[in-house]
Parts: C-alpha cells; sequence; structure tokens
C-alpha cells in the first residue's frame, strides 16, 4: 500500500510540471495577451483622393471660412469678392462685371457682378429677358447655401455651334446682392467644370 500511494503523488507531480497541464493553463489564459497590441499610431483617418489626409467628420453646406482650397487651385480676388479657381486662371473687371476666366480653349467662365436685387423672382425675371439660341431651361428655383441664394441653370447654343451650360446663382450676403455665373461647355459639365464650382461655391465670400 505504501508503494502505490508513493506512485500517486509521483505522478500527481509529473501532470502539474507537464506544460500542458491544468496550472500552465490558467497562467497563461490569465498573463498572455491574445493578439498582437494595436499600435499608438492606428489614428481614425484615411488618405484623400488628393494625396492628403483627411480625419473623420463633416459637415453640410460649409463655409468660406472652413474651406480649403483644393490641389491645383488658387483663390483669386475681384469685384468685392473671392473665389477658388484652377491655377493659371486670370481676373479681369469691366463694365461692373469681374470675370475669372480659364484657358481660351477651355470656354470656362466665372462672372461675378453686384447686383440690387438677389431675390428668385428677380432671378426669373432676368430668365424671362434672356434671350438665347435652342434655349433649355435645367433649374430654376432657391437654392441651399450658407446664405439666402436661388439659381437658374440652362443649356444654350453659343457661336460655333457648341452648346454651352450654365448655371446662374444669385446670392445675398453681408447685405449685398451677388450674381455669380459659372459657364462651361455642356460636354465638359460633369468633367472638371464640376471641379470648378464646387470649389466657386465653396469658397465663394465678399472680399
Amino acid at each position: 500500500m505504501a508503494a502505490l500511494a508513493i506512485v500517486a503523488v509521483i505522478v500527481t507531480v509529473v501532470l502539474l510540471i507537464l506544460p500542458g497541464g491544468s496550472a500552465d493553463k490558467g497562467v497563461r489564459s490569465a498573463g498572455q495577451p491574445t493578439a498582437a497590441p494595436l499600435k499608438a499610431d492606428s489614428a481614425d483617418s484615411t488618405d484623400s483622393a488628393d494625396g492628403g489626409t483627411t480625419s473623420g467628420g463633416g459637415g453640410g453646406v460649409g463655409t468660406a471660412a472652413g474651406f480649403e482650397t483644393p490641389k491645383g487651385y488658387a483663390v483669386l480676388t475681384g469685384g468685392g469678392v473671392s473665389v477658388a479657381v484652377p491655377k493659371g486662371w486670370r481676373a479681369s473687371t469691366e463694365s461692373g462685371a469681374t470675370t475669372f476666366s480659364g484657358p481660351k480653349d477651355s470656354a470656362q467662365s466665372v462672372v461675378v457682378r453686384k447686383i440690387a436685387d438677389g431675390s428668385l423672382s428677380a432671378l426669373k425675371a432676368a430668365e424671362q429677358r434672356a434671350k438665347y439660341d435652342d434655349y433649355t431651361q435645367v433649374r430654376l428655383g432657391g437654392a441651399e447655401y450658407r446664405w439666402p441664394a436661388a439659381e437658374w441653370e440652362y443649356t444654350y447654343t453659343a457661336s460655333g455651334q457648341v452648346t454651352m451650360h450654365r448655371l446662374i446663382r444669385y446670392i445675398v450676403a453681408g447685405g449685398q446682392a451677388y450674381s455669380v455665373a459659372v459657364t462651361s461647355p455642356d460636354y465638359d459639365w460633369s468633367d472638371s467644370a464640376a471641379g470648378v464650382r464646387k470649389a466657386v461655391w465653396g469658397s465663394f465670400a465678399p472680399a
């Protein structure tokens, strides 16, 4: 009997010492991580399409104060306002209108005028007075913007039988009404001209 007792004690000691024993399992589960820890620089950010880095968040209709000029664009000032347009564009003022124009072969432009009435009814009246070849209204109504605004979008045929696309937005900012007309060839409206419009509306501000 004494010999059996000694054998039992030896078997118990061996089981406790082996790595697969229950005692070893308890120590490992309490003291070792199951996966490698995340690096501290794993921030909640994403690479933007233009190569920069943007963090989460963002608002709805932006403000000029929070607008970030896109790469390849520059802010120009003229006619009492400032707008972001592609680099290489020029600003000129004549007869009360400031024109921000792109390369001649692009046929793109942004024309800003100070006006007396920036209401939707005034914009509708302007449409009634307009005369264009092959005129087609796309939209005429109120616009969601950081200031009271209305807009009129249409297409027409210019000289050379080129279909042009224009969006005129009436804006009332700081007690002054403005007419901002963005024009491009219709074939470019949803291409490079789309970025121009986004930059203009995002950056527009009284200078």
